[in-house]
């Protein structure tokens, strides 16, 4: 059989769910654009009348420029959604969808998204949001570094990679990924380094391009959302913790509800990236 990862991730699961379910699916928000894979096949197989999509990637935003008559791009950072919605005075929101995965052309043309390749420490989405990586390894403050990877829960393994940041720039700039992944192999297991290394590049670019996804939600469902639907998916723990949390912190009503969906086994075998995907829906009804 061949492999076939051109089928946006988990989208038969969401076929099936909209089918289920009676709302109004006039207007659709794809909050992350990304390279349209979601937004065509939904706009292919459902009667949509207008499309709003946000996409923050200059690169991807530009090589990506669909042609529809029905659709709006905004080059734009989602947490300013209610700005947009304000503008184009939409009051009220039925279908969403947030896909929080990076595409492998960010990987390849995104200086520090890969530890594979030497290049600059840089992580950023959008080259005219926040700071680069490099400059936040070098400069903050100890104290800082370490809130970046509380904020995330991970173990206290990660104090001695922070200290060895602050030692080791005071000698030579941590400029490039290799230079971080140098200081990473110093306290890690052998057998766990790649493993290290991925959640550490992780939780800076996680870091640098925080869109405060709690907030948007939160406010979307007690603001916007009026019998329809929230799609979130995520790949890692640390996004589906940050969903699941902001729900059942907030106590919503009854007729709200959080479902979880993971890949099933095919589509693993079909599209190995999916394997860590993870689907939150929330419904209000």
């Amino acid at each position: 059989m061949k492999i076939n990862n051109k089928f946006p991730i988990l989208i038969s699961e969401i076929f099936n769910i909209l089918k289920n379910i009676k709302i109004n699916k006039d207007i659709f928000i794809d909050a992350t654009m990304g390279m349209a894979k979601h937004l065509k096949k939904i706009n292919k197989k459902i009667e949509i009348k207008k499309i709003l999509a946000f996409e923050k990637d200059n690169l991807i935003f530009n090589r990506n420029k669909i042609k529809m008559k029905k659709i709006f791009i905004v080059n734009d950072n989602f947490k300013n959604i209610f700005k947009i919605l304000k503008l184009l005075k939409i009051k009220k929101i039925n279908f969403i969808l947030f896909d929080l995965g990076i595409s492998l052309f960010q990987i390849i043309n995104k200086n520090g998204f890969s530890y594979k390749k030497n290049s600059l420490l840089d992580m950023r989405i959008n080259n005219k949001l926040n700071k680069p990586a490099y400059k936040i390894l070098n400069n903050y403050k100890k104290e800082k570094i370490l809130k970046i990877f509380n904020y995330y829960r991970n173990k206290k393994y990660f104090f001695k990679i922070v200290n060895l940041i602050i030692y080791n720039r005071k000698k030579k700039e941590i400029k490039k990924t290799f230079d971080l992944i140098n200081i990473i192999k110093k306290v890690t297991n052998k057998n766990k380094i790649n493993n290290y290394i991925s959640k550490i590049f992780q939780i800076i670019r996680n870091y640098i391009n925080k869109d405060n996804l709690k907030n948007i939600l939160k406010n979307i469902i007690l603001k916007y959302l009026y019998k329809g639907i929230i799609i979130i998916i995520s790949f890692h723990s640390i996004e589906d913790n940050i969903i699941k949390n902001m729900f059942y912190k907030n106590k919503f009503k009854k007729k709200i509800k959080l479902l979880k969906i993971i890949p099933q086994k095919l589509e693993i075998f079909l599209n190995y990236k999916s394997r860590s995907s993870i689907m939150r829906i929330i419904l209000k009804l």
